[in-house]
């Protein structure tokens, strides 16, 4: 038991070593320890855009819609290129279950988007989100037809009233 503790006490004394603000660490005994932890790139993105499709939120879906393709060409030139991607939009219409208050519902949607994604008749998607992965010999592997700009230029655009609107934390 005696041992146990003498480690432990040992591990806090180490552990208390003043901080050169390199990194590096001092012991007490004069010495530096610097880690190196070498930095592993995730090619992996999932974006996820909440759009408050409000009446009262137009102007901000008018906003997104428009600047979309210009997000979009900003994934391009990430380092590497593009990175695997997979885009969604929901909505914050979760309908009034069935209670009538105009435009949050109707009677063969009483749920409204019931917090699914949407994908507003994108043409060849074989998923609810855009999905665009590269494949190890370099070319993408899509789940739609054409470019990611002009999918999902269109996406946002189409989805009720204007889906183009992804938060206002942006500003």
């Amino acid at each position: 038991m005696k041992i146990i503790q003498g480690a432990l006490l040992a591990l806090v004394m180490a552990a208390c070593g003043g901080s050169g603000g390199d990194g590096s660490t001092d012991a007490g005994d004069g010495l530096s320890t610097v880690a190196t932890i070498p930095a592993v790139v995730n090619r992996d993105l999932d974006l996820l855009f909440v759009v408050d499709n409000s009446g009262s939120m137009i102007e901000e879906q008018i906003g997104l819609a428009a600047n979309f393709q210009a997000m979009t060409n900003v994934l391009y030139t990430l380092t590497g290129g593009l990175a695997n991607l997979h885009l969604g939009v929901v909505s914050t219409n979760v309908g009034t279950g069935g209670v009538n208050i105009g435009g949050c519902s109707s009677a063969s949607r009483p749920e409204g988007d019931d917090g699914n994604l949407q994908t507003n008749g994108c043409a060849g998607l074989t998923a609810p989100y855009l999905e665009d992965l590269k494949n190890p010999d370099g070319t993408r592997a899509r789940n739609y037809s054409g470019d990611l700009n002009a999918s999902s230029a269109a996406w946002p655009a189409s989805a009720p009233p204007a889906a183009a609107s992804s938060s206002r934390s942006s500003r």
